[in-house]
């Protein structure tokens, strides 16, 4: 639990190259964080990348979160997920319980197989989980490589919903101006 404040800095020269088969690897500035906030960060010049088989995940901020924050976050980064079940956002790859992030931008090129400008995948586990994106924007191209096309979209790639209440996730003034591309490999 913690908040990160980038003060507006930006972050030059992140290469993340993960390598190898185990069951679940986290690739992003901050790779597994829960009931954490995150702000003013922007990231650039950079690239995160994986090889290997399962289950990976990929963000420009954050790989994996749980109950997480984003207030003015921005990524350059471009993120290639080459695994079958990659899980790959500008933001944040992947989350879990609730989710808000408000006035974040991806100009990287993002692919994977769970894909999104902003966010891969998001998954509500409770009824009273919700998902809020406000202000967001994606440029990146967004490619979704493997298996069936994958699942894609300029904010989000996918989401699911444990309850089956049908809730709805939230998006307030968000846009996607980037290309999105979908293909088996």
């Amino acid at each position: 639990m913690g908040n990160y404040d980038g003060n507006n800095f930006k972050i030059y020269g992140l290469y993340i190259k993960g390598n190898g088969n185990f069951y679940k690897q986290y690739n992003g500035l901050f790779g597994y964080v829960k009931n954490a906030g995150f702000k003013n960060i922007t990231i650039e010049s950079s690239s995160i990348s994986h090889v290997g088989n399962e289950h990976t995940y990929f963000g420009g901020v954050v790989a994996y979160g749980k109950a997480v924050t984003f207030e003015n976050c921005h990524n350059y980064a471009h993120i290639k997920g080459n695994t079958k079940s990659s899980v790959v956002g500008g933001i944040i790859g992947y989350a879990e319980d609730s989710l808000t992030i408000n006035n974040s931008t991806n100009y990287g090129n993002i692919s994977g197989n769970y894909v999104g400008g902003i966010m891969g995948f998001f998954s509500k586990r409770s009824y009273y989980d919700f998902a809020e994106f406000t202000n967001c924007t994606n440029y990146g191209k967004i490619t979704a490589t493997n298996y069936s096309g994958g699942y894609i979209g300029g904010i989000l790639g996918y989401t699911d919903d444990y309850f089956n209440d049908y809730s709805e996730n939230t998006f307030t003034n968000c846009n996607n101006y980037g290309d999105i591309v979908s293909h088996n490999s």
